[in-house]
């Protein structure tokens, strides 16, 4: 069961993800002026933080032993390393534009509902660009996945 946790955890972070986004749309579908979206704040922060944090649950469930490092090649762990940085980068820069879309559809602007939607489309690609790049930063540092069942 340890084995598949992490899994689980990333699998709990999509099923979170994926019910906000749908609110989200519902929410802008049927967007008026003076509509103000709403949400369980728990849920929103599970939502924001479990993708990053289930990365790293998955590193520390599935990464490397103490011998598999030298077994790798310097070039791939520092590769590895550069694009979790990039991943980590990109997520943060996506969800700071998403949240500065979203303020400019509060000020005067002649059209705030494009603003909602490129906030929305922000937030998306913030989240898929941690996912991926994360779980292909794991990959070149080391992770297997899923790990033997030998590793204790």
């Amino acid at each position: 069961m340890k084995r598949w946790l992490p899994i689980v955890f990333l699998g709990l972070s999509l099923l979170a993800n994926t019910f906000l986004d749908l609110k989200y749309i519902n929410f802008l579908n049927s967007w008026t002026p003076a509509s103000i979206f709403s949400s369980h704040q728990p849920l929103g922060l599970f939502a924001l933080l479990s993708v990053p944090v289930g990365l790293f649950y998955l590193w520390r469930s599935w990464g490397p032993g103490e011998k598999i490092p030298a077994v790798l090649d310097r070039t791939r762990m520092r590769c590895g390393n550069t694009l979790l940085v990039i991943s980590t980068c990109t997520w943060i820069y996506f969800h700071v534009d998403s949240i500065v879309s979203a303020w400019m559809a509060e000020t005067s602007t002649s059209d705030p509902l494009k603003w909602l939607w490129l906030s929305y489309w922000k937030g998306l690609i913030a989240s898929i660009s941690l996912l991926a790049g994360g779980a292909l930063a794991l990959w070149l540092k080391g992770a297997r996945m899923p790990p033997h069942n030998s590793r204790p």
